[in-house]
């Protein structure tokens, strides 16, 4: 049997979640250290994003995880950044690095499935940035719009 058909979409979704939350610290780590990541990862959407403008604007980084986009956006000037990721422990792990950094205070985190229907943002943002979680987890153009709207 393939491995598609062993997992429901609620049972995958939980394996992520807990596959995420044990990689959380490690993860995080290798952000802040790897530096690939540091400099040259996400070049192309912040070339976009900075033709867009930053500065005084309200993102929302989903799969955020240690909120590597989000801690440049904070260094451009942005406004907000909603993070969002599934992971608890992501979030815990990217709070305490925000905090480290101190740039908690343009951050909202949020623990959430961005394909709850419960979740609504409390405001509108500018910009939503999906770079790893639009290669990984989005399967269908109905997914896609679903986040943007």
């Amino acid at each position: 049997m393939d491995d598609k058909s062993e997992h429901t979409t609620e049972s995958a979704r939980d394996k992520n979640i807990e596959e995420y939350n044990q990689t959380a610290d490690a993860y995080d780590t290798w952000c802040q250290k790897n530096i690939l990541m540091q400099k040259y990862c996400y070049y192309s959407t912040f070339k976009e994003m900075e033709a867009e403008g930053i500065e005084g604007k309200t993102f929302l980084e989903v799969g955020c995880g240690p909120c590597p986009i989000g801690q440049k956006l904070a260094k451009l000037g942005a406004k907000k950044i909603y993070g969002l990721d599934i992971s608890s422990e992501m979030i815990e792990a990217a709070q305490k690095h925000l905090k480290a950094m101190d740039i908690a205070d343009k951050f909202e985190l949020i623990c959430s499935d961005i394909f709850d229907d419960s979740f609504k943002l409390p405001e509108k943002v500018d910009c939503v940035v999906l770079s790893y979680t639009i290669t990984t987890f989005i399967n269908s153009y109905e997914m896609l719009v679903k986040i943007l709207e």
